[in-house]
């Protein structure tokens, strides 16, 4: 981890600056690494996108986008 992260996330954490991710690895293995290092509680994993969530990374960043929006917006 670099030096500096923890404190940046609890930084944006206090600015309620929501943090997800966007990564090729599945979301179990994202959870684990991020957890190794104790930074797993600073990510919203309802948001972002996975290596599970399609098998083509190209793909992700319109899935995070819809993931946002259904989040964000509520069905009626």
């Amino acid at each position: 981890m670099l030096p500096g992260t923890a404190e940046a996330l609890e930084r944006l954490a206090s600015l309620d600056v929501h943090q997800s991710l966007l990564t090729g690895h599945y979301e179990a293995s994202a959870r684990l690494k991020l957890g190794s290092v104790g930074l797993d509680h600073h990510f919203d994993f309802e948001i972002g996108a996975f290596g599970s969530d399609h098998r083509d990374r190209m793909r992700l960043v319109p899935v995070a986008i819809e993931k946002g929006r259904r989040l964000r917006r509520p069905e009626p």
